[in-house]
């Protein structure tokens, strides 16, 4: 008779998985470039049709692994932003000043590849590993 209520928990847990599926994903890297220029920082974001959003960030070679990218039609969003450098001394009060730290390299692309739908980018995810480069112009 023990063994009964362990087994109705056991069932019980595997309730809420009952019926519900995960959305299929992909990994997808590449790398950014605006007019032939790399990208350095910023996000790349991918919208599916079924409002599924993803995001990976972009790293100071221009490239970017998205590791949970959804499978199916997208559309591709890119945004850059100047990276943050914390403040110098110089900057704090009561510290004596300093050279301020070497800008990092920043590259500013047009608002429209801001928002998914007037980037114009648009790719279809399929399942497995898949390398697409985003050429920006």
């Amino acid at each position: 008779m023990k063994r009964l209520p362990a087994l109705g928990l056991v069932l019980l847990g595997l309730l809420p998985s009952a019926g519900c599926s995960r959305p299929q994903v992909a990994k997808v890297s590449g790398k950014v470039t605006f007019q032939k220029k790399t990208v350095p920082s910023g996000t790349v974001t991918f919208l599916s049709d079924d409002n599924r959003v993803e995001t990976a960030e972009i790293q100071e070679d221009g490239s970017y692994t998205m590791a949970k990218a959804p499978v199916g039609p997208v559309k591709i969003a890119v945004t850059t932003y100047q990276p943050w450098a914390p403040p110098t001394k110089s900057q704090v009060p009561g510290q004596p000043p300093e050279a301020p730290p070497a800008q990092k390299p920043f590259v500013k692309v047009p608002d429209t590849y801001r928002n998914p739908e007037t980037s114009g980018l648009t790719w279809v995810v399929e399942l497995g590993e898949h390398t697409h480069d985003l050429e920006l112009k």
